[in-house]
């Protein structure tokens, strides 16, 4: 299952907070979270475009996060996660 935790497409190309709920989506499953990353889609389609030029994507996935614990803290969890995505 795919999950964009922002909830939306960005306005600027950068990051945006996690949405609360989707958060609590992924400590619920109890699964293990396979943090991907992808870049260089911004330019392609900004949310204001209609259409999708040609272009270099490139989509990275760090290794899987343990399941959070059932009382981890959600803000916790997205540091977590956030760490993930950022490290090379």
């Amino acid at each position: 299952l795919g999950l964009f935790p922002e909830g939306e497409r960005c306005w600027d190309g950068r990051r945006q907070p996690f949405k609360r709920t989707a958060l609590r989506l992924l400590r619920d499953a109890g699964v293990p979270v396979v943090p991907a990353a992808i870049a260089g889609a911004y330019p392609l389609m900004p949310r204001w475009r209609r259409r999708v030029r040609r272009g270099p994507v490139t989509v990275r996935f760090a290794p899987p996060l343990a399941p959070p614990a059932a009382a981890e803290d959600l803000e916790a969890f997205a540091r977590r996660l956030n760490r993930a995505l950022e490290s090379p």
